[in-house]
């Protein structure tokens, strides 16, 4: 009998998938659990493992193709075995382009075969590409699974019949290239656009002067690393003040949800890391619990999966509340865009010696900038002002209570 194999969903926001490598060829023999595929998802590559065991009897979505989650795209059973009619997984975009015959709301995932009068299974890229070359789907044969229409459909059209895309010269006949951009950052994009076209962002900067916290780091780096064998970072004391405050200003750890706000119980907060795939945020959860020595193991954990390729899809599930550090990279401040659907995110910028006034004196401090944005309609400007005010309090006057 034969085991379908199913694009998986391995992420909250994740509707499709682009299959970046088969790590089996047809005919091959693989064994349930082990990896069978790599598929490139909204946020970071995966390996998929086999269902089954058995012999890789058919690819159906090849290396570079993009399904929709729960799509069949290989078949698994026994040399010789028939493959079984593929039935189409109708993708979100499809329904929503198909007139509303009820009140109630379509099943997006459901398994029907394609009828003559709907409209034609085509992936995005290949309706990118005839969109560009004004070309009628209509009139294309698809030769993916169940008649999808491929991007290759579109390519081998537009070479047959000599199709030009029309294009603007630049007024400057510059050397270019057009450079591919993976899954990853694709999808990273869209997101990002659909945040900040959608989301009223409001922002709120702080100065937070850091004798405080450079002092509790230099006090703790030699006992964490000779003891612990783990490298104390600025990040991991912001995480450990974050994990303390967030918990007394739940609509900064919450989300807007069809006119509703979503309070969550408990903080999982992502971090944003920069990998040769593109940005991801990673996540630690119920880092409300966690110990300092906890966090800082977790955070150089996670940075180093991520940037090895290496991550699970619990590894960046479900984050509350983001933070993004680029203060390693000398700037000094920067305006962050939400993570959707989460209602704010801190962006933290660059250490710094600078001019500072006490008692009516001006004296040199080492300073750094810190950045709230949030979702003007899950939160209002002053809660954010005291979230961040209580937030400098604790890694200044309070920062003891990092070390609890």
């Amino acid at each position: 009998m034969t085991t379908e194999v199913i694009l998986p969903k391995l992420g909250l926001t994740m509707t499709e998938g682009k299959v970046v490598q088969w790590l089996k060829k047809e005919g091959e023999v693989v064994r349930e659990g082990e990896p069978l595929f790599t598929v490139e998802t909204d946020k970071v590559s995966l390996d998929v493992e086999s269902p089954a065991s058995g012999t890789l009897l058919k690819i159906l979505v090849h290396e570079g193709e993009i399904a929709p989650i729960a799509e069949v795209i290989g078949f698994i059973g026994s040399p010789g075995e028939p493959i079984p009619e593929v039935k189409k997984v109708v993708p979100q975009a499809a329904v929503s382009e198909q007139p509303s015959q009820t009140t109630s709301p379509p099943i997006p995932r459901q398994d029907h075969p394609v009828s003559a009068g709907a409209p034609k299974p085509i992936s995005p890229l290949a309706r990118k590409l005839a969109a560009e070359h004004n070309i009628d789907i209509n009139q294309v044969s698809g030769s993916g699974p169940g008649g999808r229409i491929v991007e290759a459909d579109i390519q081998r059209l537009i070479n047959e019949k000599g199709i030009v895309r029309e294009k603007t010269q630049p007024a400057i006949d510059v050397p270019s290239e057009l450079r591919p951009i993976s899954q990853v950052k694709r999808i990273t994009a869209r997101r990002m656009s659909e945040s900040f076209q959608t989301v009223p962002h409001f922002y709120l900067n702080v100065e937070l002067v850091c004798d405080r916290l450079v002092e509790t780091r230099e006090r703790l780096q030699t006992e964490f690393e000779s003891k612990h064998q783990i490298r104390l970072t600025y990040t991991d004391l912001l995480i450990k003040a974050l994990a303390l405050t967030l918990p007394q200003y739940p609509l900064l750890n919450a989300s807007w949800e069809d006119g509703q706000i979503r309070v969550y119980q408990e903080v999982h907060l992502g971090l944003a890391v920069s990998t040769p795939q593109g940005l991801v945020v990673v996540v630690i959860h119920q880092v409300d619990k966690l110990s300092l020595l906890e966090i800082a193991r977790r955070s150089d954990e996670l940075t180093q999966c991520a940037r090895e390729n290496k991550l699970t899809p619990e590894d960046i599930a479900n984050s509350t509340f983001t933070l993004t550090n680029l203060g390693m990279y000398g700037v000094n401040s920067f305006l962050p865009i939400i993570n959707p659907p989460q209602s704010a995110i801190l962006a933290v910028g660059a250490m710094g010696e600078r001019p500072v006034s006490e008692q009516g004196k001006l004296v040199v401090r080492p300073t750094m900038q810190l950045t709230l944005a949030a979702d003007h309609r899950v939160v209002d400007g002053v809660e954010g002002a005291e979230f961040l005010k209580s937030l400098v309090q604790i890694l200044t006057a309070d920062i003891s209570k990092i070390l609890g």
